[in-house]
């Protein structure tokens, strides 16, 4: 038996069952092609939690029911308070379920709370209608998103400026006059307060004073010096009518002396002739040549001026000595107590 050598050709009717077979196939493919150009993918966020899935249908920015329903779909709860934020890119949708937090806000002495989705602290502040001044206290910046849980507060600041003004006392001084007696004053210049005045800047955060700083001092008025003059001479009106002026008043016992008597020559211890007003005294107690004024311990009489020339061997203390011009004037003088002024 012979075989040819030439191959074996499929029949026609083989030939279209092959293409028969091959047009659906091309048909589903062209169906998958068509199903993934439609294919979108889905992220949804709710509470910080992101959730991948894939739709069919494209979502619109403005879709919100179909967004609701793909939500709904995928067990994702949501209330009425929530807000649905769509974000629609070319293949890929975002779909944020925002849920309303709590922000508080204190201003004035009063809180005041509302439910927010998103926003900053000025539009927080804004929503409650609370501004804040230049100098007022805000604990976050006005540029923080806010967030769950947030609590501002606005600490109010004024400021107050003080004036008080205060007494500067005057000093005293006593001034010697000396043509004033002993114990005598006199009100030469009447002495004045003087004004001293305090600026303070005060600081108050919600009207409590936080901080006081002196800004300016200065005194509106210098005191007046008070002067009170004074005098150290004594007077006294002598039994003779003559006002004399004195510094200092001795109680002494008085004798009587003439020249060429009882011992005595012609001159004085200082060397000048005897005479009518010279004395004999105790250089310890009345230095000679002191000016004086000598009278009656009872102010009935007096020996009148005199100065101290003289010494003697019996005038010892508070003993005088006084000159007389004759024997009988120093007899009928005898003993007698006196007074010794001194005088300048």
């Amino acid at each position: 038996m012979v075989r040819s050598s030439k191959p074996a050709v499929p029949s026609k009717r083989l030939s279209g069952l092959k293409y028969a077979l091959m047009i659906p196939l091309f048909g589903m493919l062209a169906l998958v092609m068509v199903l993934a150009n439609s294919y979108n993918t889905v992220y949804i966020t709710d509470n910080g939690v992101v959730t991948r899935i894939s739709s069919f249908k494209k979502l619109d920015t403005d879709d919100l029911d179909s967004a609701k329903r793909l939500l709904w779909k995928n067990g994702i709860s949501y209330t009425i308070n929530d807000n649905i934020v769509v974000e629609a890119y070319e293949s890929v949708t975002t779909i944020s379920v925002k849920k309303p937090f709590l922000v508080k806000v204190t201003a004035d002495g009063s809180t005041t709370a509302y439910l927010t989705h998103s926003g900053n602290v000025n539009d927080a502040l804004s929503n409650v209608d609370v501004k804040v001044g230049k100098d007022d206290l805000l604990n976050y910046p006005q540029s923080l998103d806010l967030y769950p849980g947030i609590e501002l507060v606005v600490n109010r600041v004024t400021y107050s400026e003080g004036v008080y003004r205060e007494d500067i006392e005057y000093t005293s001084r006593r001034e010697y006059d000396p043509d004033m007696n002993v114990g005598s004053e006199k009100l030469a210049q009447q002495g004045e307060l003087g004004t001293y005045e305090r600026r303070t800047l005060k600081k108050f955060i919600d009207g409590e004073m936080v901080e006081k700083n002196v800004i300016s001092e200065s005194v509106l008025k210098e005191p007046v010096e008070e002067v009170v003059k004074y005098g150290d001479w004594k007077r006294i009106t002598t039994s003779r009518g003559d006002t004399i002026r004195y510094s200092k008043v001795i109680n002494v016992k008085a004798y009587a002396y003439t020249k060429n008597e009882g011992g005595a020559g012609t001159k004085t211890a200082t060397g000048k002739p005897l005479q009518v007003g010279y004395i004999a005294v105790d250089p310890r107690v009345i230095p000679l040549g002191t000016r004086l004024y000598v009278e009656g311990a009872n102010g009935k009489w007096a020996y009148g001026y005199a100065s101290a020339q003289d010494t003697g061997g019996a005038i010892k203390g508070n003993v005088v000595d006084l000159y007389f011009d004759t024997i009988q004037e120093i007899n009928n003088f005898g003993t007698r107590s006196c007074k010794i002024y001194i005088l300048e």
